[in-house]
């Protein structure tokens, strides 16, 4: 990944095939809450179950804040 570029989506199969998520900074990959942060989900939000799971959760949802974007836009289109 890269500093200066926007993070591409994160996938489901981050779990398993996380080499193409390597932190900028560190020779590691990326962690589930670094996942989930790049997906707007807050740091106070639960995942549940081993880390190959939360990794599928992660990657399988719809990013909260594309959510909120999209619920206002129908709530705006149908008010």
């Amino acid at each position: 990944m890269d500093l200066s570029k926007p993070s591409w989506t994160v996938l489901a199969h981050i779990g398993m095939d996380g080499y193409m998520y390597i932190h900028p900074t560190e020779n590691r990959t990326l962690s589930v809450r670094e996942a989930a942060r790049i997906q707007s989900f807050p740091d106070s939000f639960i995942f549940v179950g081993n880390m190959r799971e939360q990794y599928v959760q992660v990657g399988n949802a719809v990013p909260p804040l594309v959510s909120k974007v999209l619920a206002n836009s129908i709530k705006q289109a149908l008010g």
